[in-house]
């Protein structure tokens, strides 16, 4: 059995499905492990010297502390939704 590199799951024998299963299940991989490569490369903030939550003057980093950090993250993946 192949294993399938994306969600770690058993892909059915090449030899027991027909050309078309066999080129949708290539489709529906390639796709998946596009998704996921596109999740890793999510974009990184910038330093800009201020928070980016609440504008807070920074000396090193994105965030004044792990509370705006936490806040930003959360409101990120509310909007994304």
């Amino acid at each position: 059995m192949l294993l399938n590199i994306a969600t770690k799951t058993r892909l059915k024998k090449p030899h027991s499905m027909d050309i078309a299963d066999q080129a949708q299940q290539q489709s529906d991989l390639s796709l998946e492990i596009a998704i996921s490569n596109l999740r890793k490369n999510e974009p990184s903030l910038l330093y800009t010297g201020s928070c980016h939550y609440c504008d807070a003057l920074v000396e090193k980093g994105c965030f004044c502390d792990s509370d705006c950090r936490d806040d930003y993250e959360k409101q990120a993946k509310l909007s994304v939704k």
